[in-house]
Order: structure tokens, then sequence, then C-alpha cells
């Protein structure tokens, strides 16, 4: 299919990147050269800017969360030990060239802010916005290769939540 670059998304830079990097990869005739695409990752990044470190960030923070996408807003995330473990995996023992890191799963926007609301006991507010659900995204590959098995990423949620408090508590004791 042809894929086209939307010059009216914020994120086409990104995004055309990463189809140059993987057309790059896929061109090389080095038989080893993977092609890993990763799906959202969830794990501690205290500078993470996108969706879920924002949210923790500012629910550990102030209390409060405001959302301006729709609860029904939904992809796929993956942990971030799950990624690092098969990792090395594919790039030593893969047999193809392009694989999918990824939960396999869709996981709605409501979820994952009631995930943190439970863990730091912040309140959401939802303001209209936009619905976005992503098309699932297939992991066959790499769990028929590999028996990969990630955890859902709603387990893995709380326990990032609490590196964040530990880390602003850490932080704030310093200064």
């Amino acid at each position: 299919s042809a894929l086209v670059v939307d010059y009216g998304d914020a994120g086409r830079l990104h995004n055309a990147l990463k189809l140059v990097g993987e057309a790059l990869c896929l061109a090389s005739n080095r038989a080893e050269v993977r092609v890993i695409r990763l799906s959202n990752v969830i794990g501690f990044a205290p500078r993470g800017i996108s969706f879920i470190p924002a949210l923790i960030k500012n629910a550990i923070s102030t209390g409060e969360m405001d959302l301006w996408i729709a609860p029904e807003s939904a992809k796929d995330y993956v942990a971030i030990d799950d990624v690092a473990g098969i990792l090395p995996r594919i790039c030593e023992n893969g047999r193809h060239r392009l694989y999918n890191v990824a939960g396999g799963k869709n996981i709605t926007a409501a979820s994952i802010v009631a995930c943190i609301e439970a863990a730091t006991h912040a309140k959401a507010t939802w303001h209209k916005g936009e619905t976005m659900i992503f098309p699932p995204i297939s992991i066959d590959r790499v769990q028929q290769e590999f028996q990969f098995k990630p955890r859902a990423a709603l387990e893995v949620l709380p326990a990032v939540c609490g590196q964040f408090k530990n880390a602003l508590f850490k932080a704030t004791a310093l200064t």
C-alpha cells in the first residue's frame, strides 16, 4: 500500500523518520539486520512527556489529571521489561527481518486513567476530546517464534506509578 505523510499531523516528522529508517534497514542486503516495530512502551520515564508519564507526573504532583481526549480512545501498550527481554532474542536469533513488539491488545484511556487514579488517589477531569482508536497490532510472529507473552500493561502501571512517587519523594527530600 502507498504510505502518505500527513503534513497537517504534528507527528509527521517522527513518523516519516520511522518510515525512512525502516526502509533503509529492509533495503540492506545484510540478513542479520532486523526491523522491530515497538508499540507504546510503559515504564518509568522521569523525563517522559508522552501520555502516560505526563498523566502520572500530574497525578502525583497536583493530585489532578486533565484529559483532552475521549475516554474510549485506545492504543496498544507494552511493558519496558518485556521489551528489554525480547529485543536481544530477536536480534540474536530472529528468523525474520520484521517484528512487531507490542502488548497485542488495545487499552482505553479510561482504563489507564482509572488505574492511575487508584494508584495515586488523583482525580481525573475529562474535557471534550477526540476519540482516537489505533488499529490492533499483531504480535503473532514474535509469539510463535519466541513464545513472547507480554504482561498486561495495566498490571505494570501501578508499579510504574510507585516508581514515579519514589523519584518525586527523593527529589523533594534533596531540596
